[in-house]
C-alpha cells in the first residue's frame, strides 16, 4: 500500500503567534494525528512553517485532513494556509533502519 505525504505551508499574523502555536502542536500533534507515520514542521521564514505528515494510506490521509481542516477553521485568526498531497515516492531514514531494518513503502 502506498503511504501519503501531505505538505502544508502556514503563514502566522506574528512571530509570537508562530512560537504559541508550534509549542502547543508539539504537546497536541500526536494526539490529533494518532494514526500518522510522522509530522514534521520546518520554520521557512520568521512567520511561516512548512509541516510535512505521512501517512501509511489515503484513507487515513482523507481522516487527518478533516482534523487539519478544523484545526485551521478554530485558528483562522492567527493563521492561515494550504496544502497538497502524493504518494511517497522515496523513504529514507538510515539512522533508523540500522535498528529496525528497512521498510517497503
Amino acid at each position: 500500500m502506498t503511504k501519503v505525504t501531505r505538505v502544508n505551508m502556514i503563514e502566522f499574523n506574528s512571530e509570537a503567534e508562530l512560537e504559541e502555536q508550534q509549542e502547543w502542536y508539539q504537546q497536541n500533534g500526536a494526539k490529533l494525528f494518532p494514526d500518522s507515520i510522522l509530522q514534521m514542521g520546518v520554520q521557512t521564514g520568521p512567520t511561516s512553517i512548512m509541516s510535512v505528515s505521512v501517512y501509511p494510506d489515503q484513507s487515513t490521509a482523507d481522516e487527518a485532513m478533516a482534523t487539519r481542516d478544523k484545526l485551521f477553521q478554530d485558528a483562522a485568526n492567527t493563521m492561515s494556509g494550504w496544502s497538497m498531497e502524493g504518494p511517497v515516492r522515496h523513504w529514507t531514514m538510515p539512522t533508523l533502519m540500522t535498528i529496525i531494518g528497512e521498510q517497503n513503502l
